[in-house]
């Protein structure tokens, strides 16, 4: 039922759903409920409220997925707390909860956006060292921080990877490269 009001934009009354399971002593949630819950709280910009979740599935001793991880990620980057956003990826890691490209994309979507280029095309490098594919997406985002921030040549370099890595260029793409190409 959680999963339906998500999905049909109905986010006030997932809160009210989840506050009626938890006064029922038979009912708990799971990972799937405590996942719906956050990412309606990150829609609803009740941060404080997605992360006394986050902190709560702990405790109750479930394991968080990859994209609760990124979900919180992406609330610590829109709050400006990047060293909190990056203390969630370790903390992922000694979890041994893999991140996906999703993950990858809000952490070098958020390390661009807090002014860390390095950081996010070391990520991408990281990414790849740890066998995990990128998308269009993410490609997309990476070369427009490149290509913002006057690393033209990195940007470029990356789109002529994107083949290499059987990542097809979509018009996203070849806008930001020409946007990039006009402003250098």
């Amino acid at each position: 039922v959680i999963l339906m009001l998500m999905q049909e934009g109905h986010h006030e009354k997932v809160h009210e759903l989840y506050n009626e399971m938890s006064s029922e002593d038979h009912c708990f949630p799971d990972t799937v409920t405590y996942s719906a819950l956050i990412s309606a709280f990150a829609k609803l910009n009740r941060d404080d409220s997605a992360f006394r979740l986050f902190h709560e599935m702990k405790e109750n001793r479930l394991q968080p997925t990859a994209k609760i991880y990124t979900t919180l990620m992406g609330i610590y980057f829109k709050l400006g707390r990047v060293e909190e956003a990056l203390r969630l990826v370790q903390e992922m890691r000694m979890q041994q909860c893999t991140p996906t490209v999703f993950t990858y994309t809000e952490l070098i979507r958020g390390l661009g956006k807090s002014g860390r280029i390095e950081g996010a095309y070391s990520t991408y490098k990281n990414m790849l060292k740890y066998g995990c594919k990128p998308d269009v997406i993410l490609m997309n985002n990476l070369i427009n921080i490149l290509g913002r921030s006057g690393h033209l040549k990195d940007a470029i370099k990356l789109f002529d990877e994107m083949n290499l890595l059987n990542c097809t260029p979509n018009v996203v793409t070849y806008n930001t490269i020409i946007k990039s190409l006009f402003d250098a």
